[in-house]
Formats: structure tokens, sequence, C-alpha cells
């Protein structure tokens, strides 16, 4: 298992905004960060926690919309982003939308 720093646009479903963030969850500072594994497993720098990726729920603060989940077209489509700018690899990116598909049917994110 490999892991990167997340940075990317907001995940949510509804937004399309392509700006990258580095992400935290608000039970940690805001300078902690979310590394994401290729099992598609969130992981705290800070605390430690860890979650699955569609199980989170995202804004940023540029963003206008609520608070709300990701989906699998949206995670498909900021990983591949990612890979195009050689931020992963194709390993990695194989790796995560496998195991972002099989989160999505645990989670009904499709």
């Amino acid at each position: 298992m490999s892991e990167i720093l997340l940075k990317c646009p907001c995940p949510a479903r509804s937004c399309n905004d392509d700006k990258r963030y580095r992400w935290h969850h608000g039970e940690c500072p805001s300078n902690s960060n979310y590394y994401i594994s290729d099992e598609g497993i969130l992981r705290c720098d800070n605390c430690g926690k860890k979650f699955d990726f569609l199980s989170r729920s995202w804004k940023a603060s540029s963003c206008s919309h609520d608070y709300e989940n990701s989906n699998l077209k949206r995670a498909i489509n900021i990983f591949t982003a990612l890979m195009m700018i050689d931020n992963i690899s194709p390993e990695f990116h194989f790796k995560i939308c496998k195991s972002l598909k099989q989160q999505a049917a645990k989670y009904d994110a499709y």
C-alpha cells in the first residue's frame, strides 16, 4: 500500500472547482493534512484517524455549496486529472479507482 498527500480540487459531487487544495478533517488543526492510500483510505497526519474517501463530506473555502459527499464519477475524475499532471503514477491510479468502485457500492455513491 502506498499513499500520497491529498492535494486536489474539492471532491464534493456537485462541485466543478479545479483549484487544488490540501485537505484535513474538522477535528484537527488546519495545518494537518490528509494522506490517501491507493486503497482509497484517508489518514490524518495529526491524529492518525483513518476514513474511507467516499465516507467524508467536502467543502473548500471558495465553494458556494454546503458540505457534501463525493461520488464515484467525481472521485475518478479527480484522480485521473492528478495522474495526467504526473502527481500520481498509473499504478496508483489503477489501484485507487478499483478501491473507489468498492467504496461506491458500500456508500451508494454512484
